[in-house]
Formats: C-alpha cells, structure tokens, sequence
C-alpha cells in the first residue's frame, strides 16, 4: 500500500544518516580506508537517483562535507601531499555540486 511504501521510505531515510556515519569511522581511524568511501559516497550522491529527498539529503551531503573537511585537515598534516586528500577535494566538489543540483530542482 502506498501508506506502507511511504513509512518504509520515512526509515529508511532515518537509517541513511546512521550508515554513513557508521561507514565514517573506520577511514577516520584508518586513513587507507578513505579511498573506498569516497567511491561508495559517491555512487549514493543524490543525482543518480529519482525522487530523492531533498531535506533529508540536505542532512546527509551537511554531516558528509564537515566529515569529508575533517580527513582533508588529517590528510593535509602529512608531507607530502597524499594523492587521498586531491580525492577528498574531488569528494567536496561532488558533493557541493549535488547540494546545488538539489536546490535547483527544488526551485
């Protein structure tokens, strides 16, 4: 039913925030890890998918760019320059462009 559908959306959106932030902790202690979720990120950013809620979105792509800000100082501390923290930048790029995208179909 379309109530059911709708109840089932409602939690799965809720457990979204909680699955990144859980998928956050590991790179965040090992540093090796990050280029994995940056991939993961950023088949899930809200461009590729229809219908995608903009509130809860707006959440999600927020806690990620603070995230994503807080691996680049980590990965900016060590010299030289780590090929990780230019895929953090691109990550940024990605993720402020889906923001954008966001607000342009919203109106």
């Amino acid at each position: 039913s379309e109530v059911g559908a709708v109840a089932r959306e409602s939690k799965l959106r809720s457990l979204q925030r909680l699955v990144e932030l859980e998928e956050s902790l590991n790179p965040l202690q090992h540093p090796s890890a990050i280029p994995a979720l940056l991939k993961i990120w950023d088949n899930r950013l809200p461009r590729r998918q229809q219908g995608a809620d903009a509130g809860e979105w707006g959440l999600v792509l927020g806690c990620r760019l603070s995230l994503l800000r807080r691996m680049l100082e980590a990965e900016d501390c060590q010299a030289p320059k780590s090929k990780t923290s230019a895929e953090i930048d691109t990550a940024i790029g990605h993720t402020y462009l889906a923001l954008g995208g966001m607000a342009r179909r919203q109106g």
